[in-house]
């Protein structure tokens, strides 16, 4: 049994943790690995706590006998007290469940619900499980160590010890001819008189060094699914280069990626691709060894759709932290959309981009990331569902509503909208699940096509998977159909289990929303350590890299970085272990690698083993972890990670272009239900030294964007210079955490002043002429309305007039106090942009 120290053993990956307390282990009994907890723990408050007994009648582990007494106690790890006592409870009368080849029993203490460091015993043999804790914040650190796998995949830079701790190296990709000068590549050789592109930055798609657009789509979905749905659960400390910039590290990080993707797209909008080695040649352990020319692969549609619609998702999201940004993503997606239009059929017709794969016949070492119409048609389809979602236009809409039960987008003759019993599946069609989510998360949307949507999918979670749970089809209770235990099984376990928050976020049979979430958890539990093999599926998180509790956790993972025999990386006899918190692949019981090796003749969920080689083990198969696999977990965990974090004012607009005027705040949280009046909102003018009443502003809240709306009531505010504040204190996300800092926003209104330079002249009644008799128009250069009568005519110039020559003088000077968690922050700055 491994010691829980008392603290992260790297110091410079402590700043990306929350340091949960030691797991001093004073126990009895001997340890069992058939006594199965999550070895992380569980959360206080969730509604079921359950471990498994087991006894391994069938696979790797069945020389093993075990038969538990029929009661267990629950003790805590630091004085040995017992806390709890259950009773075993014997699995569908005995039988061998066919898929762990387990007879198994069930040991449930989810009445008990005090956290701490406990463990299982059964008493009857002396055997107890690995410790284990309960917290409702158990899960946060395995969030941010999932999450940090993505910074340890960049390319293009050093990753320094700084942010790295012990896992490090030298920039890379970066030589002749690599990525920065990468050439084309097509039939075999490189492409005569073909550009030279700097196609450097973004991340490794998995084990290889490789990149490639269309495999993003899920990736990048799934990643702002995850902060959109639970933002709190994301912070802007993790230790990566960006933390501390006011945007959550998560976001940082899906910016790394989305600079790589906005260099893969050409002058006519389409996008190429991939980038890829051609040889197998990787280096020594090390990605800044990989010193072969690198090469990209022709523009495609379906890399081209999948580029509009992750630039169009990603839009809004980054519209609270970065407009500029926002702005140059959604002109991307809106180019790409445009190439698509002019484009109507799968580009090649082929469906291959020219540069092979597998190094076979001339091709690079590298999947061909090829495609079909189907495929081509559901990118389409989810790109017109995030450009709706984004922009609300029209054509969007029209693209998507027409297209949504389009047969031409099936895959092998299944479709998720059509037949007698329709459904969303977790392996198939997976664009099109994604799609139909946005679009039923949209606003003015089709009823019935929405309610179609709704069907499909509660057929898949009420019939298959509650219905599983009902019936305790799986004794590990994180039920998949048997053939989905197959190459990237943990993916595919995190997107059964995505299919039941995508319920809750449709909301599609209200009776059953706890049951979708209790049943979610499950499959968390899974992945952490409770199932057939007691193994904690995550990289290194026990005390050797990162420890976060895993006694069993994956540390031999196929990647070139680590790879098999590196001193430093690959194993638990290597000097540092793998990097800590990358997802494997998972059991695979179509693996095809040597007849001997252990994962052959398994049950389906024990078709495992930790290891880390190649031909003819060919372990990629089981151990290589992917970007895929990892944003679908990202998006599961999130889900259970807790908020506890301050909401942040992100953003604040104040538009002097239109009348009547309001004050708009938008936060990087859902904080509407503390919003509960106009009276949040202190409204000064500063020249006259007076204040707005309350009453004459109303409050509107946008929960889809996080947005309050002041509106003044009386049109537009009278002349002076105005200081807005929300007090944090009043202000607070649905975990009862306060706002950050007081939302302080400034900015002046002088009527007549048409270009916004703090005085009436001629300057402004040239541009009131120009647009004289507009209706219905928001000015850029400033409000003409001035009468806010609806258009600018004879009563506008009579205004200005009036104010000819008049001037705001120099702003006043605002001394801003610090709240007190600013004080041992960054004192002095608003939270909100200040408003010219």
């Amino acid at each position: 049994m491994a010691h829980r120290s008392t603290s992260l053993r790297i110091a410079a990956t402590c700043a990306a943790f929350e340091i949960l307390e030691p797991r001093a282990l004073m126990a009895v009994g001997t340890p069992s690995q058939q006594i199965i907890v999550d070895q992380i723990g569980y959360r206080t408050d969730a509604a079921r706590k359950m471990a498994i007994f087991a006894d391994p009648i069938n696979g790797q582990n069945g020389a093993v006998a075990y038969t538990p007494g029929t009661t267990f106690q629950v003790r805590r790890t630091s004085d040995d007290a017992v806390v709890f006592t259950g009773n075993t409870v014997t699995w569908k009368a005995g039988q061998t469940d066919t898929v762990s080849g387990d007879k198994v029993w069930t040991g449930d203490f989810s009445a008990f619900k005090t956290a701490g460091d406990y463990y299982l015993l059964d008493v009857t043999n002396s055997l107890r499980s690995y410790p284990f804790k309960i917290d409702n914040n158990v899960f946060n650190d395995v969030l941010k160590a999932s999450n940090r796998t993505f910074y340890y995949q960049r390319t293009g830079t050093a990753i320094s010890a700084a942010h790295g701790g012990n896992w490090t190296h030298a920039i890379d990709h970066v030589g002749p001819n690599q990525d920065t000068q990468a050439r084309q590549w097509a039939n075999g050789a490189i492409v005569p008189g073909g550009a030279v592109r700097d196609l450097s930055g973004g991340w490794f798609d998995a084990g290889d060094y490789n990149k490639y657009v269309p495999f993003t789509t899920g990736v990048l979905w799934n990643m702002l699914n995850a902060y959109e749905w639970n933002p709190g659960a994301f912070s802007d400390n993790t230790n990566i280069p960006e933390s501390g910039n006011g945007t959550p590290d998560t976001l940082d990080e899906v910016k790394y990626e989305l600079d790589w993707l906005l260099k893969m797209q050409t002058a006519n909008g389409s996008v190429l691709n991939r980038v890829a080695n051609a040889t197998y040649n990787a280096g020594t352990y090390d990605p800044s060894t990989d010193t072969q020319p690198r090469y990209y692969t022709a523009a495609t549609t379906w890399s081209t759709a999948s580029f509009a619609a992750s630039t169009a998702h990603a839009s809004r999201v980054f519209r609270a932290f970065n407009p500029a940004y926002a702005d140059t993503l959604l002109a991307a997606s809106r180019a790409a959309w445009a190439h698509l239009i002019a484009t109507p059929t799968m580009t090649p017709a082929n469906g291959n981009d020219g540069g092979g794969s597998f190094g076979a016949n001339g091709g690079l070492a590298a999947a061909g990331a090829d495609s079909d119409s189907g495929d081509d048609l559901r990118l389409r389809i989810l790109a017109s569902a995030e450009l709706y979602k984004t922009t609300g236009e029209a054509a969007f809409k029209t693209y998507f509503e027409a297209n949504a039960k389009n047969a031409a987008a099936s895959v092998g003759g299944f479709h998720p909208l059509l037949g007698g019993y329709t459904r969303f599946d977790a392996s198939q069609a997976m664009d099109l699940n994604h799609a139909y989510v946005t679009y039923g998360t949209s606003t003015n949307t089709n009823a019935a096509l929405v309610n179609e949507i709704k069907t499909a999918l509660r057929h898949m979670v009420d019939d298959q998977i509650v219905g599983a749970v009902n019936s305790e089809a799986d004794p590990y209770r994180a039920f998949m159909w048997d053939g989905h235990y197959s190459w990237g099984s943990n993916q595919l376990k995190s997107e059964w289990a995505n299919l039941l928050t995508f319920a809750i976020k449709l909301n599609v049979n209200p009776a059953n929303t706890a049951k979708y979430r209790e049943a979610g958890e499950d499959y968390v539990h899974y992945i952490l350590g409770r199932n057939p093999l007691n193994q904690n599926y995550l990289s290194n998180i026990g005390t050797k890299g990162v420890d976060l509790g895993a006694d069993k956790p994956a540390m031999e993972v196929y990647h070139s970085w680590f790879g098999d025999g590196s001193p430093k990386y690959d194993g638990a006899n290597s000097l540092y272990g793998p990097v800590p918190g990358y997802l494997v692949g998972g059991p695979n019981q179509f693996y095809a690698g040597s007849l001997t090796s252990t994962p052959r003749g398994n049950p389906p969920a024990k078709a495992f083993k930790d290891w880390n080689t190649s031909w003819p083990e060919n372990s990629w198969e089981i151990t290589e972890p992917a970007i895929y696999y990892q944003a679908a977990f990202q998006l599961l965990l999130s889900q259970f990670a807790t908020d506890t974090h301050a909401p942040r004012a992100t953003s604040s607009t104040f538009d002097v272009g239109t009348a009547p005027h309001a004050i708009k705040v938008t936060f990087n949280e859902d904080v509407g239900a503390s919003l509960t009046s106009a009276a949040e909102l202190t409204l000064e003018n500063l020249t006259s030294q007076t204040a707005i009443d309350s009453s004459q502003l109303t409050l509107t809240y946008d929960a889809s964007t996080r947005t309050a709306t002041f509106t003044y009531n009386g049109g537009t505010l009278p002349d002076g210079d105005y200081r807005a504040t929300i007090t944090r204190t009043n202000v607070t996300d649905p975990a009862g955490n306060a706002l950050s800092a007081d939302a302080v926003a400034t900015f002046f209104v002088l009527a007549g002043d048409a270009n916004h330079d703090r005085s009436v002249d001629f300057q402004d009644l040239v541009i009131l002429s120009q647009n004289y008799n507009q209706i219905g128009r928001t000015f850029a250069l400033g409000n003409l309305d001035y009468s806010a009568g609806g258009s600018v005519d004879f009563a506008d110039l009579v205004i200005l007039s009036q104010r000819y020559n008049a001037t705001l003088g120099s702003a006043p000077t605002i001394v801003e106090t610090a709240t007190p968690t600013e004080k041992t922050r960054k004192p002095t700055r608003s939270p909100l942009k200040e408003l010219a």
